[in-house]
C-alpha cells in the first residue's frame, strides 16, 4: 500500500501548477532576453524571483500530497493512532525543505540550459522553439511524478517512524509498477527487503549489481514511481 491511490490526480496538479507558472516565465524571459538574445539582458535578481516562484508554486502541493498520503492510511488502517498535529507538522517542514530544494536545481539546470543555447547563436526563428521546450510539458510532467514519489516516500517515513516511537516495528520491501516503464536500476530492487538503515531509520537497499546503496524512491532517478510496502509485524502493509 506503499502509493497513493489517486497519484495521478496529484501529479497533474503539480503539473498544471508548473505549466501556468512557465508559460508566464517563459513569455517574461523571451522579453528580457531581448534579440538577439543575451544573459546580460535579464535583471539583476531575475534568476533570484525565478526560484523563489518556483519555490511559492511547490510547497503548498508537496505539503498536500504528503497529507493525503498520511489520511489514506488513516482511512484504511483505523487502528493506527496516528500523532496528527505532529504529522501535519513534519508535512509542513518536508513541503518546505522539499519545495525549496527542487526550486533550486530547477532554477540552476534552466539557467545551465540557457546559457547553452544561447551560446549556440541561433536565429531567432530555431532559438525561441529551443527555448519553449526548456518550459514544456516534459519538463513539468517528469517533475511531477518524482516529486509525488519524494512525498509519499517522506510521508510513508512518518508513518513508520510513529509505529517505531508506538514499539511496533516494520519491514520495508521495494516495489517497482511492473510494466515496460520499469528502469534495469529499479526492476533489480523489485521485491526486495531493505538491506539496511542509515542512522535516521532510513532504510537502503544495496543494489545486486552495482552495489550502491539507494535510500527510498525516488533516489534511483528523476521520475522514478517505485514504491516501498512496510510489512508490521501484524502482516498489516503499509
Amino acid at each position: 500500500m506503499g502509493d497513493l491511490n489517486n497519484r495521478t490526480a496529484y501529479e497533474e496538479r503539480i503539473a498544471t501548477a508548473l505549466g501556468r507558472l512557465g508559460a508566464r516565465q517563459l513569455r517574461s524571459i523571451t522579453t528580457e532576453l531581448g534579440d538577439p538574445p543575451a544573459l546580460t539582458n535579464l535583471p539583476l535578481n531575475y534568476w533570484q524571483t525565478y526560484q523563489q516562484e518556483i519555490d511559492d508554486t511547490l510547497d503548498p502541493l508537496l505539503e498536500e500530497t504528503y497529507i493525503g498520503y498520511g489520511e489514506q492510511v488513516l482511512q484504511e488502517h483505523t487502528w493506527l493512532g496516528l500523532e496528527w498535529d505532529a504529522f501535519l507538522l513534519a508535512a509542513a517542514t518536508y513541503a518546505d525543505t522539499r519545495a525549496r530544494s527542487a526550486a533550486v536545481q530547477m532554477t540552476a539546470t534552466t539557467r545551465n540550459k540557457l546559457t547553452q543555447l544561447i551560446a549556440r547563436d541561433l536565429p531567432v526563428a530555431d532559438f525561441r522553439p529551443r527555448l519553449a521546450a526548456l518550459f514544456g510539458p516534459v519538463r513539468n510532467e517528469m517533475v511531477a511524478i518524482t516529486e509525488v514519489t519524494d512525498a509519499v516516500s517522506n510521508s510513508q517515513q512518518e508513518v513508520v517512524q510513529q509505529l517505531v516511537e508506538q514499539g511496533i516495528t516494520t519491514r520495508p520491501i521495494w516495489f517497482t509498477k511492473e510494466d515496460e516503464r520499469v528502469c534495469p536500476i529499479c526492476g533489480a530492487l523489485h521485491m526486495r527487503p531493505a538491506d539496511g538503515f542509515f542512522d535516521d531509520g532510513t532504510p537502503y537497499w544495496i543494489h545486486p549489481r552495482t552495489e550502491v546503496r539507494y535510500p527510498p524512491p525516488p533516489s534511483p532517478h528523476p521520475r522514478c514511481r517505485c514504491q516501498v510496502d512496510n510489512e508490521a509485524q501484524n502482516g498489516v502493509i503499509i
